[in-house]
């Protein structure tokens, strides 16, 4: 078990670690095998603000999503750190969290220019529960 305290749980629970259980080291594509956590398909809206930079919002498309994280195109490249990010979940209330981002690749196709994976640090544990039900819905797990 991880070492608890402030600077490691965050508001869902949820330990301070990687998303995936091996590091990033080929593909986006091919990390779902090494996750912890699945992770189903999706291609939703969202809002998010990279903290310490202006705090404009930007916008992405979630691509994938699961319960410890998820992968969003977005239009630029943005450094590594903390984000707060509103998720427009299909069958689902507005989601608000922070994440970091654990990893960003540039991505050329469809008129973006990058993806990130932002792992969930800090999340309601209502809204947890409704990914979490979307996921199963969608054929994943947990």
């Amino acid at each position: 078990m991880p070492k608890t305290g402030p600077d490691k749980i965050g508001m869902a629970g949820l330990p301070k670690r990687g998303c995936m259980s091996a590091s990033l080291s080929a593909s986006a594509d091919r990390a779902h095998e090494r996750r912890e956590a699945k992770r189903v398909l999706i291609s939703a809206p969202a809002d998010f603000i990279v903290l310490g930079e202006s705090g404009a919002v930007d916008t992405g498309v979630v691509k994938d999503i699961g319960w410890r994280g998820c992968r969003i195109k977005i239009g630029r490249r943005i450094p590594r750190g903390t984000i707060d990010v509103t998720l427009y979940l299909p069958g689902a209330r507005r989601i608000t969290c922070r994440g970091e981002i654990s990893w960003q690749y540039p991505f050329e196709k469809e008129g973006l220019d990058s993806q990130v994976g932002v792992c969930f640090r800090q999340i309601d544990p209502s809204d947890l529960r409704e990914i979490q039900r979307l996921v199963k819905i969608r054929g994943g797990s947990r």
